[in-house]
């Protein structure tokens, strides 16, 4: 064999290599959601639960990430996460990027536009990690998800899993609702094994971080 040709296989083997690598390191979460939403909007839900993931991996050292998904909506549920996880630069500006691309808009909406969905003598309530209640007559700014959006009616259309399902529906019903009590269910009826799913990934990824993440940017005291 010339050497051209030992040195043009030798390129060909190492390009190929570099393909595979990089196709190992780009997750795909919400594949199944493809035919609802855009392959723009795919992009960014990837990309958002990519960097979710780095932070659960780096908040629970050691352990699987499937189980750190499990540890993780436990601890929200009894409000156990420093607010310094969520005020986190890279996840702002995923944010940001959401809104950019308009995947936000597909996703969420101010609980404010949604007033005429809750009962004016009932208070809704939101979790506080410092410990505390805080009512939303305080007129602090909250999203919600947007119960006409194409990102909800395809995640309850491709998602398979009854608590998650039931999760969703809750949110969709009462905007609003106390994150802490519908993360109290999930964590009570979900298993490791559920996490395999990764549609179950972008729903905690979604609903019990980033608009946290939101919370926290647009909430500054």
């Amino acid at each position: 064999m010339n050497k051209f040709l030992f040195n043009r296989i030798a390129l060909i083997i190492f390009l190929s290599g570099m393909l595979n690598c990089n196709s190992q390191t780009k997750k795909n979460y919400s594949n199944k959601l493809e035919t609802c939403l855009s392959n723009q909007d795919i992009t960014e839900l990837n990309s958002a639960v990519t960097i979710f993931e780095e932070k659960l991996t780096k908040l629970y050292n050691g352990q699987n990430i499937n189980n750190a998904y499990l540890n993780y909506i436990n601890e929200v549920s009894n409000m156990k996460i420093s607010p310094d996880f969520f005020k986190d630069t890279k996840s702002v500006l995923t944010l940001e990027k959401l809104k950019n691309s308009g995947t936000f808009d597909k996703i969420w909406t101010s609980l404010s536009s949604t007033e005429d969905k809750i009962n004016e003598d009932e208070e809704m309530v939101v979790i506080n990690l410092d410990g505390s209640n805080v009512a939303n007559n305080q007129k602090i700014k909250l999203i919600t998800l947007k119960s006409n959006g194409e990102y909800l009616k395809c995640m309850l259309d491709h998602n398979s899993n009854k608590t998650v399902s039931k999760m969703l529906n809750m949110q969709n019903d009462v905007p609003g609702l106390g994150m802490q009590f519908t993360s109290k269910i999930l964590a009570e009826n979900m298993t490791e094994e559920d996490f395999e799913n990764r549609l179950n990934r972008v729903a905690i990824s979604i609903g019990f971080y980033y608009e946290l993440v939101y919370m926290f940017k647009n909430n500054k005291s």
